[in-house]
């Protein structure tokens, strides 16, 4: 009872100590005078997943349950709560969300560190090393940094949790141990994504083969009969979970496998072996070196890195940050058990390779670029393991510290960091945080040192060095968290979605109760917006994996894909064919005119201009023929748009090339301009001037480059400098290498401009041409195939985000197309019966109808 009351006492002690430096640090926001969200932190962060907490928040207070299907998520999405943080962050309703997501943050530190000090407990570890150990991955660059993304905090608790439960089952069996177990094996299976599941199923199977091969054992022959039994026992275990990984991951990991991002990262493989050794390279391992460091040193969200984007980019990038002690105790753990020094040297030697060569780097970081999302865990975990090892020699018996290799490695540690400040890096470290690293490794040399031949002072010193470690989790990550590139609550109340759309959106409503999309000329958050604000959208962001058949679309149409990044979706504003297919009605904007074809004002308000579009369909309408994905991308780029408003896109084995047939004749908009400038090799950021746009003319501003570009395309009119929103996003695909931007209601416009996107090394595209057009030639093919369309059209009698209803006759056997983004958990019935549904258009849905009126009903089933 003792024993287990001392232990109690501990645990609690290395939990209070890590609440205590958590509240310190996260004062401000638990005050909720900061939120953890932050503007310029993009790749998958909470800034982007705040609109789906949003949405999840109001369907609880809806009593739609846990999971439901939304048009207000990217085109359409199935959206449910995943883990029991996003339950905390949204069962509060939809009030105060974004301060919840900081507590969330809070409780991942608090947790993670908690548990990894109890692993190591039970593991036989002193109460200091378990502390220290606690506090150094309670805070690690994994927890607090990861932590902008969704997972990141998440995968550090699930990593502490296994070898927990590797720890306690090594101690014997119990009812604790399987509740336990079962406890790890259900936040693994929901708490992270597949890819990571599969990563890090091997790297416990690994942690349990590593903790076998390490364990002594007193007899001989016990120890090789014992080894044979857990050798079968351990080979079986592998192999069922193979089994069962196979069955439920693998349809998953092929629809990963078969993303853009994959795709495209396979096709960089050879050529990221090209840059092993070349100067970026070098300097991106320069990046891990400083910043496991201080994860601060070279800058912090928001400031781009001195060589630019990438890896500089602040949650990305390298960082195995556990802890300065931690790094110093590395060294310490070798010794004379050979096994021991060889397994050390291995996984050592394996974060090296994972860090240094970018072909490897790409693979292990499931092809996310130069992303360290993946191997900062891996290589946090070597580092910190080793290190605590070397920690718990040292503890054990102090007289096994070796202080002439302890001063070596703060040597070795630091003059790198030094020389760099004085060469070529000076003014890109931060000075202050080279003080703090300088300081804190100094005085862990001394007191260790002082430890080393002081016995009468051995336990104070023990505590100074826990004081010590938690002042440096506190001080070396302060600048990160409290940094001013984090909201205030100032400015989520005052900006951000509080820009007019939301009562823009309503005012529609009241109006209007038809299913519709609306179109944004301006962003108000990121690109989920619609979320917040209450409407169906088509911008998105749907993860850098992204969705294989709406990125196919969204090349196929030219719409644009910010960052370069096919998983960001800048929506259809402008593009006259995706505008139909998406079902818009409406368009917002700032300035007091709609680039858009056939939209006319219908109302402003708070500052937030009203157009309708007077070509609008409603959910969904028929086609007479079908096209091919083959056919239809060996049209040029501009004829696209006119074929996929005649003929609906299907795949290359589709039955329905037979059943609904393939057009004769497809017309295509083929008209000179009434006046054009070409510009071959534009230096961007050039004004081009043209002579001022009439009412009814058309521009079409197309670029050309050998290089996949994110651009931006600014106009003005000679009363006006550039303003802010009076601009359009244009990418450059490499599968067409051109693409163009359409614009309408230009009337005064005197000048273009060309910009990049974000900050890039491109200084000139390869040729830009501006065209004008007599708006009502332009429009002519897309006039015609419009009113066809129409005379089809699906009318919408009952809607909701998960059940539809409407009426349609067809004169003929035909395609009727639905906006709806082919999901196979939904049900469609005609005259109430159930129907095959097809793939078309890339990524929507299409279904056969026979001659004669018909009832359409559509379900979702959860």
């Amino acid at each position: 009872m003792e024993n287990r009351l001392s232990k109690l006492r501990i645990l609690a002690g290395s939990v209070g100590i890590i609440a205590a430096c958590t509240g310190i640090l996260f004062f401000p926001y638990l005050l909720g005078e900061k939120l953890f969200l932050f503007p310029h932190v993009i790749s998958d962060g909470v800034v982007q997943f705040y609109p789906q907490y949003y949405q999840l928040a109001e369907m609880l207070e809806k009593g739609q349950g846990f999971a439901t299907y939304v048009f207000s998520s990217g085109w359409g999405n199935y959206i449910y709560i995943s883990d029991i943080f996003e339950l905390f962050i949204v069962m509060g309703g939809t009030q105060q969300i974004a301060y919840r997501v900081g507590i969330v943050i809070v409780c991942k530190v608090i947790l993670s560190g908690a548990i990894f000090s109890t692993y190591l407990y039970y593991s036989g570890k002193h109460s200091t090393t378990s502390i220290i150990g606690g506090l150094t991955y309670g805070f690690s660059a994994q927890v607090l940094i990861g932590g902008i993304w969704k997972n990141q905090g998440e995968l550090a608790i699930i990593m502490a949790l296994a070898l927990l439960v590797i720890a306690v089952w090594k101690k014997g069996k119990s009812i604790r141990n399987v509740i336990l177990t079962i406890f790890a094996l259900a936040m693994y299976a929901t708490q992270i994504s597949i890819y990571y599941q599969l990563v890090y199923g091997v790297v416990i199977v690994g942690c349990i083969f590593v903790s076998y091969l390490l364990k002594e054992r007193k007899q001989h022959s016990e120890k090789k009969a014992k080894n044979k039994k857990v050798w079968i026992v351990l080979g079986v275990a592998i192999i069922v979970v193979a089994i069962i990984l196979c069955w439920y991951i693998m349809p998953q990991m092929v629809s990963v496998f078969q993303s853009y991002r994959v795709q495209s990262g396979l096709a960089q493989w050879t050529e990221k072996w090209k840059d092993t050794f070349t100067i970026h390279n070098i300097k991106e391992c320069i990046t891990v070196y400083l910043r496991t460091l201080s994860p601060s040193i070279l800058g912090v969200s928001g400031i781009e890195m001195w060589y630019g984007e990438g890896p500089g980019a602040y949650c990305e990038a390298g960082s195995y940050y556990c802890g300065l002690l931690i790094l110093l105790m590395v060294p310490q753990a070798y010794g004379k058990d050979k096994k021991r020094n060889i397994i050390y040297s291995l996984l050592l030697a394996g974060v090296a390779v994972l860090t240094f060569f970018p072909a490897i780097r790409l693979v292990a970081n499931g092809f996310a670029n130069t992303y360290f999302k993946l191997t900062r865990m891996l290589g946090m975990l070597v580092v910190l393991w080793i290190g605590i090892q070397g920690l718990q020699k040292i503890v054990d018996n102090r007289e096994n510290l070796k202080v002439k290799r302890l001063w070596i490695t703060v040597g070795v540690i630091l003059t790198p960091m030094l020389l760099l400040a004085v060469w070529k890096y000076r003014g890109k470290i931060y000075t202050q945080d080279m003080i703090i690293v300088s300081v804190f490794m100094l005085l862990y040399g001394v007191i260790l040192t002082f430890y080393r031949v002081n016995q009468k002072q051995e336990k104070k010193l023990k505590y100074i060095l826990i004081v010590l470690v938690a002042i440096e989790s506190v001080g070396i990550n302060y600048r990160f968290i409290n940094n001013a590139d984090a909201v205030t609550k100032e400015e989520w109340d005052t900006a951000y979605y509080q820009d007019g759309t939301i009562e823009a959106v309503n005012e529609i409503e009241e109006k209007d109760d038809d299913f519709f999309r609306i179109e944004k000329g301006y962003r108000s958050g990121l690109l989920d917006d619609a979320g917040v604000q209450g409407y169906h959208g088509t911008t998105y962001y749907i993860g850098g994996v992204g969705n294989r058949p709406q990125t196919e679309l969204m090349v196929n149409l030219g719409m644009p894909a910010l960052w370069n990044q096919r998983g960001y979706c800048g929506g259809a504003y402008g593009n006259a064919a995706a505008e139909v297919l998406f079902a818009d009605r409406y368009a917002l904007a700032r300035y007091d005119e709609c680039i858009s074809y056939n939209y006319q004002k219908v109302d402003t308000v708070d500052q937030v201009h009203i157009f309708e579009n007077k070509d609008a369909f409603s959910i969904g309408f028929a086609y007479d023929t079908v096209i091919s994905q083959e056919e239809f991308e060996k049209s040029d780029y501009q004829d696209r748009r006119d074929i996929i408003l005649q003929s609906c896109v299907v795949e290359n084995d589709s039955p329905l090339l037979e059943d609904i047939g393939e057009a004769d004749v497809l017309q295509t908009t083929d008209i000179e301009p009434i006046r054009y400038i070409e510009l071959e090799n534009y230096q961007l950021n050039t004004g081009i001037n043209v002579e001022t746009i009439q009412k009814n003319e058309t521009v079409v501003v197309e670029l050309e480059n050998a290089k996949e570009e994110c651009l931006n395309v600014v106009w003005s009119t000679p009363k006006e400098a550039w303003q802010k929103n009076r601009e359009r996003i244009v990418s450059i695909y490499e599968e067409m290498g051109k693409n163009e931007l359409v614009l309408n209601n230009q009337e005064g416009t005197t000048m273009f401009i060309i910009q990049p996107f974000s900050t890039t090394e491109l200084t000139t595209v390869d040729k830009v041409a501006i065209k004008v057009y007599d708006t009502d030639e332009y429009y002519k093919v897309y006039e015609q195939s419009v009113a066809k369309l129409h005379k089809n059209e699906l009318q919408l009698e009952e809607w909701s985000d998960t059940s539809m209803k409407g009426s349609i006759t067809v004169d003929s056997k035909k395609l009727l197309y639905l906006s709806i983004p082919y999901n196979k958990k939904w049900t469609y019935l005609v005259d109430g019966e159930k129907v095959q549904a097809e793939r078309v258009n890339y990524a929507f849905t299409g279904i056969v109808l026979e001659p004669g009126e018909h009832e359409v009903e559509v379900q979702f089933r959860k």
